[in-house]
């Protein structure tokens, strides 16, 4: 297998295997492999982290606008009961700056999921280079 790890990469490993004391000697056969595992691990680990900072996102946005919806269509008495209709303004404010929070989330982490899948090494380099 004949494999080339960029020098960069290279270098931040050596860097950070340098503080723990460990030195690894780049022609050995297992460490190539070793190094694409970790690799492999490090881009499942954003992806995951990924999908896991949409799912806290998503779910109170859909629920806010969903009762928003139903209070603009059906009246705020009938959704909420007897409560005052300054309420309504203040979950209207709730729920524009979930959205906007939201979506601001939202696409941090497609962009996360996106550079996993097409640009591997970005993710790793980075993922290095913040240890």
């Amino acid at each position: 297998m004949n494999v080339m790890i960029s020098d960069e990469i290279i270098k931040v490993l050596d860097a950070l295997c340098e503080r723990f004391g460990i030195v690894i000697d780049w022609t050995s056969q297992n460490v190539i492999p070793y190094v694409m595992e970790l690799g492999s691990r490090i881009v499942r680990y954003e992806i995951i982290t990924s999908i896991l900072w949409l799912l806290p996102t998503i779910i109170p946005i859909t629920i806010f606008t969903k009762i928003m919806f139903r209070i603009s269509k059906e009246g705020f008495g009938k959704v909420c009961g007897e409560y005052d209709i300054s309420f309504t303004g203040v979950m209207w404010v709730i729920t524009l700056l979930l959205s906007f929070i939201g979506v601001f989330v939202i696409i941090t982490q497609l962009m996360d999921i996106i550079t996993c899948l097409t640009l591997p090494e970005k993710i790793i380099f980075n993922f290095l280079k913040s240890i």
